[in-house]
């Protein structure tokens, strides 16, 4: 019984990071959408379609805002630097990037510029 305990409390450890990551996630995406700044009206379109539908084949990491993580003096030049590629759709394979089109053509309407992150698998 031990054994099982010890065995059960990683799982829940396991689940509990997992989950705090979800969550965190989660909370960026919300921040973004709310925030207006770096998302454009189809990109904000295409993250609630996949909130409300679960996305089918569709899976975004996030938006390539995300991954610029600069010091605060620096921000101001990397956002006019990269301007519209901030809100690039970040996922992690090309048929999500597929599916995330096909989302746009068929459901939201618009245009999004989608990133596959190659190092995500």
């Amino acid at each position: 019984m031990r054994k099982n305990r010890e065995a059960t409390g990683k799982q829940a450890d396991s689940l509990r990071d997992s989950l705090a990551g979800v969550r965190a996630r989660h909370s960026t995406l919300t921040q973004i959408l709310n925030d207006h700044s770096y998302t454009g009206e189809a990109v904000q379109k295409l993250f609630a379609a996949n909130e409300r539908h679960g996305g089918g084949n569709f899976r975004a990491v996030g938006v390539l805002a995300d991954y610029a993580e600069v010091q605060e003096q620096h921000e101001s030049a990397l956002e006019q630097y990269m301007r519209d590629e901030l809100e690039y759709v970040v996922v992690e394979t090309y048929d999500h990037a597929r599916a995330g089109v096909s989302l746009l053509r068929n459901e939201v309407g618009g245009r999004a510029t989608f990133f596959v992150d190659s190092c995500a698998t």
